[in-house]
């Protein structure tokens, strides 16, 4: 737990201080011809809409093995951790929506800065980060590399079972399915570096979270089997 959280303090340290959020922006940024791929229908095609289509694609499999009978699988030791995970992964999604319709961060392609009608106007901001904005952006945190980094609860559901390798894939296979995501959308304009970081620690605690509670109780319910056995 507090070996991530001090990694992505450090990592927001030097956003906050060496402005990496704008230099990207302002190095990716043409005047006159916008941010690379930006107006681009073939990229927003596939490595937008088609990716979603993908990633929700694997939740449903999750549901169908959670829900398929097997006999030879017992629910405490398979299917409670990946019914965990797909209430973890769900929860992310949903927390993401929420804080974009109430932080009112704007995306750069908005900004005067780099083409758009938008002068900010920051409520909340630390060194270079914009945290929360006076106006009407759903930019912040990320959306898209929400689809990646929901899948970290998976790394928290193999090592509930003992699956220490799979864990680690999962681990790899999240954080770098989310931050290709997220770079697809730097790239475009459409968010700023520092968004995907943010993204990706608030998977991370959610899932931690629905993890701690599962661990939680699976502990007292072994707790009250061995009271009602008795001596």
């Amino acid at each position: 737990m507090w070996l991530p959280l001090a990694g992505f303090i450090a990592i927001l340290g030097l956003f906050a201080l060496f402005n990496i959020d704008h230099g990207l922006q302002d190095w990716l940024y043409q005047p006159n011809e916008g941010f690379p791929f930006q107006h681009s229908k073939t990229y927003d095609l596939w490595l937008h809409d088609r990716l979603k289509i993908v990633t929700n694609s694997f939740l449903w499999i999750i549901l169908a093995i959670i829900v398929w009978p097997n006999k030879n699988l017992h629910w405490h030791d398979f299917r409670g951790p990946l019914f965990t995970a797909l209430l973890a992964m769900i929860t992310c999604v949903s927390a993401m929506q929420s804080l974009k319709s109430v932080t009112g961060i704007y995306c750069p392609v908005q900004l005067q800065e780099y083409g758009g009608d938008i002068e900010l106007h920051p409520k909340i901001k630390i060194g270079h980060l914009l945290l929360i904005n006076d106006g009407d952006g759903r930019c912040w945190p990320g959306g898209h590399s929400t689809a990646g980094f929901a899948w970290l609860a998976l790394f928290f559901a193999f090592r509930e079972i003992g699956k220490q390798r799979a864990a680690y894939i999962a681990l790899f296979g999240a954080l770098s399915y989310g931050h290709f995501l997220g770079l697809v959308q730097v790239v475009r304009g459409q968010h700023f570096l520092s968004h995907q970081f943010y993204t990706m620690a608030i998977c991370w605690l959610i899932s931690l979270g629905f993890f701690i509670i599962w661990r939680y109780s699976q502990t007292a319910r072994i707790a009250s089997r061995s009271n009602t056995a008795g001596p």
